[in-house]
């Protein structure tokens, strides 16, 4: 027998050496109330082997569990919940077979890229309709337009168990793919999830019956989406009860903006809500939206011109307002992401989080809450003419007690005013800092009339290597740092500690402190030497 060839024979003797041996181990003899868990969990979130033998398909892992044991094959066939992910991948034959270890159990179906035989999967599709709960539709360079068509024209059957669609075609083409109007018309009265990705894919006109959705994902690459910001609006008004709506838009397509004299619709259910796009969408969209303290929050803006900032950052302040409500208690993060080695594709992010109980007092209360809700702004770093409205607009509102500073603001020579940021800090009680160029130009602002960071209480620097000197740029623009020694930085905050406007404490995270600072600083200050970000509070990180 050649080496690397093996018979039918060989493989099944192979298994069945394979399970006699497990069925020794202490996982063949597992509880069945244990193996209904693993079995569950399996089921739920739909693992595969991530290694398939060449040429083989891609089985769900219900196919292989089976295989474990004699006792764990006779458990799985029992457990109808495995067999119900119906995947194009596995072919005809198995789809057969997974269909019969169902039995009457609801079923999920995925249309993928490596489908072997779309018509059978389309003929599956047909029959099943009325057992199906979540359905996924994927085009691709091999399941083009038309084909992705006929499988979504099914779609104007009844099907009442379907909590769950997805419609995705990401690949270009000529021709559109029209969503039927059934499905939001009384055909799924359980319909709960929809997702839309692609370009041209059109979901039909003044659908009047969306008000069981409570996930709205629509992601438009194309040049069939919204039109405008009415037709948006008109969209979004159908669905009352959302809880979760996130909104794509490729920047080559405008949003037309049209003036409205209707008040911002309020989606009293939203918990999570995330866009993404160029700046005149951001806008567009945000202008209509009256966003809630208890919504988590998730902008970016891949795009912006001139034109546009003015009014998006009107419109951002509108909405953090809207969001921060009478809130005197909220945590900021900005941090600047140069991660990848194409600048184009690095964000800053500028965040606010409700992290402290409104109505305790003191320290004690805030570290005993749980953070609550976050409000998160993204902007690609090269445009930098955003930064210094958002700083103002978005991270200095009322009630602004705790900032946190993290990656070296190294943007290529464009200084936004820390200025301007670190006048609106009035409330800010606790500052965390974590590059030695926020660090530089903290020391270089801060003063010791009380006129920047008055109530400031604990001052955290984490990962700053203060044993050599560090860079504090400069106010003006491609003007050369000055280099502050460690003797100075020690001075300087000393010299703090004797204004009238002192510290608490002062705390060094992960940061090398020079010999003698420790016994310096503690005659005039509680100072804490601590290493790992998890003695860092929560509202800081």
């Amino acid at each position: 027998m050649q080496q690397g060839y093996s018979t039918a024979a060989d493989t099944f003797r192979g298994l069945f050496a394979r399970r006699r041996h497990n069925a020794q181990t202490t996982a063949g003899k597992l509880p069945f109330e244990l193996l209904a868990r693993i079995f569950r969990l399996c089921a739920s979130n739909d693992l595969v082997d991530p290694w398939p033998s060449p040429g083989e398909k891609v089985l769900v892992s219900a196919i292989t569990i089976s295989h474990v044991s004699l006792r764990w094959r006779v458990y799985a066939l029992e457990t109808c919940e495995l067999w119900s992910q119906l995947r194009s991948a596995l072919g005809p034959r198995w789809l057969e077979e997974m269909l019969v270890r169902a039995h009457s159990t609801p079923l999920s179906l995925f249309l993928e890229d490596d489908c072997s035989c779309p018509e059978t999967m389309q003929t599956q599709m047909d029959h099943l309709l009325s057992h199906l709960r979540h359905i996924s539709l994927h085009g691709s360079p091999t399941i083009r337009r038309p084909q992705l068509q006929s499988f979504v024209r099914l779609l104007s059957a009844p099907t009442p168990m379907l909590e769950s669609l997805e419609i995705i075609h990401t690949f270009e083409g000529y021709t559109a793919v029209f969503v039927p109007v059934e499905p939001f018309a009384g055909g799924a009265p359980n319909l709960r999830r929809l997702v839309v990705d692609g370009d041209r894919i059109v979901l039909p006109g003044r659908v009047q019956v969306m008000e069981n959705l409570t996930y709205y994902e629509f992601r438009d690459r194309g040049t069939n989406g919204y039109a405008s910001n009415e037709q948006l609006r008109v969209m979004l008004e159908h669905m009352p009860n959302l809880q979760v709506l996130i909104l794509e838009r490729s920047w080559t397509y405008e949003l037309e903006f049209l003036p409205t004299t209707k008040p911002r619709l309020s989606l009293q259910y939203l918990t999570d809500f995330s866009i993404r796009g160029a700046g005149s969408y951001l806008a567009c969209v945000l202008s209509q939206l009256k966003i809630s303290p208890t919504t988590n929050v998730k902008v970016t803006c891949i795009r912006a011109i001139e034109k546009d900032k003015d009014r998006l950052c009107a419109v951002l302040r509108t909405v953090v307002e809207d969001w921060s409500g009478n809130a005197t208690s909220l945590a900021a993060r900005v941090a600047f992401c140069r991660h990848s080695n194409t600048p184009a594709a690095d964000y800053d992010v500028w965040e606010l989080k409700r992290c402290y109980s409104e109505g305790g007092c003191g320290d004690a209360a805030w570290a005993s809450t749980q953070e609550q809700t976050r409000f998160e702004v993204h902007t690609l770093a090269r445009y930098n003419v955003l930064k210094n409205i958002l700083l103002s607009s978005v991270l200095t509102p009322c009630g602004l007690r705790a900032l946190a500073m993290y990656c070296s603001d190294d943007d290529r020579g464009h200084r936004p005013k820390w200025q301007t940021l670190f006048t609106g800090c009035g409330t800010v009680e606790h500052l965390c800092i974590a590059a030695p160029d926020w660090l530089g130009r903290l020391l270089r602002e801060w003063r010791t009339d009380g006129s920047l960071f008055r109530n400031l209480k604990t001052l955290w620097i984490r990962g700053v290597d203060l044993t050599s000197s560090i860079d504090v740029p400069g106010p003006v623009v491609h003007r050369a740092p000055e280099q502050w020694t460690p003797k100075m930085v020690l001075e300087r905050l000393i010299a703090q500690q004797g204004s009238a406007f002192p510290l608490d404490a002062l705390c060094f995270v992960d940061s090398a402190v020079p010999g003698g600072w420790f016994k310096e600083l503690s005659r005039v200050v509680a100072v804490r030497l601590v290493e790992g970000d998890s003695q860092i509070p929560s509202y800081l990180q």
